[in-house]
């Protein structure tokens, strides 16, 4: 039983951190500085700098630090807020590298414009859903495997106590 819930553990790590893998892979990337044309699904969006990435088989490598400032706009010109983003997502997965810039609300799904200044070349990738697979492979693994060790815990101190009291018999 309990090498069962590690073994879970292991699965559900496993399969966290893969679909994370796929969301950061899935991500729309957009060349900057400039603006750009993007499609943003109704509800929340995350904004991210990447400073690594791949964009039509060009590297992108840009100092992890480098200050980005944006703005959001229908294409009619009506702006978005852009709010400082709900959780701090920094990733790391396959060529790409990136942080949590500015999260968006938009109430009906389209194409938006996106701006972004900027001196040098560097991507802006948008989507969301990284942290959340983040915190189901840590969770989703750490509960099972927890509960695993101390099931092994448990039966090797009642069998410790067992074999004791059968020699003393």
């Amino acid at each position: 039983m309990s090498f069962g819930l590690i073994g879970i553990a292991i699965a559900i790590a496993f399969t966290g951190f893969a679909q994370m893998s796929e969301v950061v892979a899935t991500l729309q990337r957009h060349p900057m500085p400039g603006s750009q044309e993007i499609a943003l699904a109704g509800g929340r969006a995350t904004i991210y700098y990447e400073f690594e990435s791949n964009y039509d088989s060009k590297p992108y490598a840009t100092p992890p630090e480098l200050q980005v400032s944006c703005t959001l706009a229908s294409l009619d010109g009506k702006p978005y807020p852009l709010a400082a983003p709900h959780a701090d997502v920094t990733y790391k997965s396959g060529p790409y590298a990136g942080r949590s810039l500015y999260d968006v609300e938009v109430t009906a799904p389209g194409s938006y414009t996106l701006t972004c200044g900027g001196t040098q070349p560097y991507m802006i990738s948008v989507g969301g859903g990284i942290g959340a697979w983040f915190i189901v492979a840590l969770a989703g693994a750490l509960m099972p495997g927890v509960a695993g060790l101390i099931v092994i815990l448990v039966v090797t101190l009642k069998r410790r106590r067992w074999f004791k009291h059968q020699r003393e018999e």
